[in-house]
């Protein structure tokens, strides 16, 4: 199977005039093969985090995540009833659980992180990334078809102005790839608002 048709649903989007600060309700558009889908995500303060909340369209899916401080994936659930999946995650000792039923076949699968960021909904991460002096990172993520880990890396690109609403809008260019050789199987490119004077004013398009 091509790396280009590896399903990553999950990353393959375009965020359009979407507001992520540090808690609040929030919308965004994804367009995936030309149709474009409403998501509303939900963003609350947890002891030791943040909780992240995005519900979609058509199959009904439920996504619910634990984010520590630095917007790395603590645990997740998601539910598709619309094709029969519903996955609950858990991090310890170094590796990820995942079980549950994926599209109507049980499922449990272990990874070890060996010591990596785990992004799961990534491009719905990069926000301590943003506001950082890092020009680069690196994390590990899951194939949505089949859970298997693979690598990641987002590079800060260019810092640029877009006009949003008739208003020039300062914004990081950020290039969101599979890791090394593979990079040129696939990437996505997504603009992210960089206002560095305060974490809680970054905001991503």
């Amino acid at each position: 199977m091509a790396i280009s048709k590896i399903g990553l649903a999950l990353a393959l989007l375009w965020v359009s005039m979407a507001t992520l600060g540090a808690e609040g309700a929030y919308r965004y558009v994804m367009n995936k093969a030309g149709q474009a889908r409403v998501l509303q995500m939900t963003v609350s303060a947890s002891p030791d985090g943040w909780n992240l909340a995005i519900d979609g369209p058509g199959q009904g899916q439920e996504y619910r995540a634990l984010l520590d401080k630095e917007w790395r994936t603590r645990g997740f659930e998601l539910r598709i009833p619309g094709e029969g999946t519903a996955l609950t995650a858990r991090l310890g000792s170094g590796q990820v659980l995942v079980e549950g039923t994926l599209r109507g076949k049980a499922v449990k699968r272990e990874t070890r992180l060996d010591n990596k960021r785990f992004y799961h909904y990534f491009t719905n991460q990069m926000r301590a990334f943003i506001v950082s002096d890092a020009k680069s990172i690196a994390f590990i993520s899951l194939r949505p078809d089949s859970l298997e880990a693979m690598d990641f890396e987002a590079i800060k690109l260019e810092r640029l102005n877009l006009t949003v609403a008739g208003k020039a809008t300062p914004v990081w260019k950020v290039k969101i790839s599979l890791a090394g050789l593979l990079s040129a199987f696939w990437s996505a490119t997504v603009h992210y608002r960089a206002r560095t004077h305060e974490p809680d004013s970054t905001d991503w398009l």
